[in-house]
């Protein structure tokens, strides 16, 4: 999956595939894209996804939000093309509940 996100600002964006529209735990695919420009999502297994985008920064990480879905694939599917842009946030969003720093952080596997 790939495509163009738009951002209000230059603080990078978090894009995630979650199977629900409520972004918990962590994505089955994600990444961090430089604001505005073009994003990619590899490794996307067969499913009903729901792309949710945040900035990623710690002074307006819940300002805005993109949110599109279902998004349905299957083993067949081709590359999908999808432009996303960030709006406000308004109450009726579902929360976020994952870590960002979780995510930024590189994977530390513990001593055996």
């Amino acid at each position: 999956m790939s495509g163009l996100i738009r951002a209000p600002s230059t603080t990078p964006v978090f894009l995630g595939l979650f199977p629900d529209p409520i972004a918990e735990g962590l994505p089955a695919s994600w990444t961090i894209a430089t604001a505005s420009g073009p994003y990619q999502l590899t490794d996307i297994g067969p499913g009903t996804w729901h792309l949710v985008a945040y900035p990623f920064g710690d002074h307006e990480s819940h300002e805005s939000v993109a949110r599109t879905g279902p998004i349905v694939t299957s083993r067949t599917t081709s590359e999908i093309k999808l432009d996303v842009a960030l709006r406000p946030l308004v109450a009726t969003d579902p929360p976020a509940v994952l870590s960002f720093h979780r995510l930024a952080q590189p994977h530390r596997r513990s001593a055996a």
